[in-house]
């Protein structure tokens, strides 16, 4: 199995909260697909300069970016 690894930054608390109550659905829908799932908590504040580099793309058989 492929391995998402996410990392999710809210920029406002409102939107950090929502992330929180979604989140668990997106990574739920991940491992039904088949993919092992990575994730970080959630944070409020800007994305961190580590990550602003990570790699962005996934990669299966039709080769989709995103």
């Amino acid at each position: 199995a492929q391995t998402v690894n996410i990392a999710l930054y809210g920029s406002t608390e409102t939107l950090l909260d929502n992330i929180n109550q979604h989140k668990h659905v997106l990574e739920q829908r991940l491992r039904q697909l088949g993919f092992t799932v990575d994730a970080q908590p959630a944070y409020q504040g800007v994305i961190n300069d580590s990550l602003v580099e990570w790699p962005k793309s996934i990669r299966p058989s039709n080769e989709v970016s995103v």
